[in-house]
């Protein structure tokens, strides 16, 4: 079935509620961990063993993650992004290196920018 969609994901990597939104390239580390109710594009590469997605993150198509880094709860994560550092909870990112651009404001219920 991966030869077929074009992913490399190893058993037990997620929690409940994956979402792949189209097949393609994905390739995650065998020593990476995903949360629960995440969303993958197309051309995701988590490349480095250890990183740890928090729950309820988007990743948007062609993020690479090079680094084991540390994603908390509720991140989006820009297009083609490059991702080298930790990134905190209800936190928006984008860019090459990976940089905020907004946080969630839950008192607010939007998002503010940076």
């Amino acid at each position: 079935m991966s030869y077929k969609l074009g992913f490399t994901i190893y058993a037990n990597q997620f929690g409940p509620g994956l979402f792949i939104a189209h097949y393609g390239t994905i390739v995650i580390n065998k020593a990476s961990r995903v949360g629960a109710n995440c969303v993958l594009n197309v051309c995701v590469n988590i490349g480095m063993g250890g990183s740890v997605i928090g729950d309820n993150c988007y990743i948007s198509p062609g993020v690479k993650i090079v680094k084991p880094v540390h994603i908390g709860n509720n991140v989006v994560i820009g297009a083609n992004a490059v991702v080298n550092k930790d990134i905190p909870d209800n936190t928006m990112v984008a860019g090459i290196p990976a940089k905020p651009i907004k946080r969630y404001n839950e008192a607010a219920s939007h998002w503010e920018k940076l």
